[in-house]
């Protein structure tokens, strides 16, 4: 497991674009990265949308979301290596959770 570099990123809202790139053996990443990092998806709204849309942009990514809504719209990963190694983790407050995509 790679350990996070950022300290934990809470978000909630509409949805999420990272779309900056991973770079190759640097110990800190590219401002707006979201490799390696901690996301916490907090209250995130119906049709919520992550896009890991850049070349290795969410790797190692650890994605936790604690949502009250029925349906997550979709999390995408586009690009060579863009959601390698990512964790996923999806905790619905008391009631089961789709992902649309």
């Amino acid at each position: 497991e790679v350990p996070s570099t950022t300290p934990a990123t809470n978000l909630g809202g509409v949805g999420k674009e990272c779309l900056v790139p991973y770079v190759y053996n640097v110990q800190q990443q590219p401002i707006g990265s979201c490799a390696m990092t901690t996301m916490n998806i907090n209250g995130a709204e119906e049709f919520f949308k992550m896009n890991c849309g850049g070349f290795g942009s969410c790797f190692a990514t650890t994605m936790n979301f604690a949502v009250n809504t029925k349906r997550i719209g979709e999390i995408t990963c586009d690009e060579m290596y863009s959601c390698y190694g990512a964790n996923l983790n999806i905790r619905g407050e008391g009631q089961p959770v789709t992902a649309d995509k």
